[in-house]
């Protein structure tokens, strides 16, 4: 993606896997520029896009995004539970 038109209309209009590879490029520019658009996507339906839109907000210094994804894990507490610990005999869990 090369430019600021090709990356608005992917993140509007493009499938599932290319707004992700667009949020992920937003992700490492770390753009402000596109806060709005990605706020639209945090904002929205899909829970998959939204948390990568959140990170991608966070990654510009963006409030919305951690307390979105602070919201997330709030709400999810039990959703680790059934996650099992794994310890490697002999390491140290400190």
């Amino acid at each position: 993606m090369d430019n600021d038109k090709e990356i608005l209309n992917v993140l509007r209009c493009g499938t599932k896997e290319e707004i992700g590879r667009a949020i992920n490029t937003l992700s490492r520019l770390k753009d402000p520029a596109y806060s709005e658009s990605l706020r639209e996507i945090m904002n929205s339906d899909d829970p998959f896009l939204a948390a990568m839109s959140a990170y991608a907000l966070g990654e510009t210094g963006d409030q919305a995004g951690f307390q979105f994804l602070e919201k997330i894990l709030h709400n999810a507490s039990g959703i680790f539970d059934n996650v099992p610990l794994v310890v490697e005999v002999g390491s140290d869990l400190n």
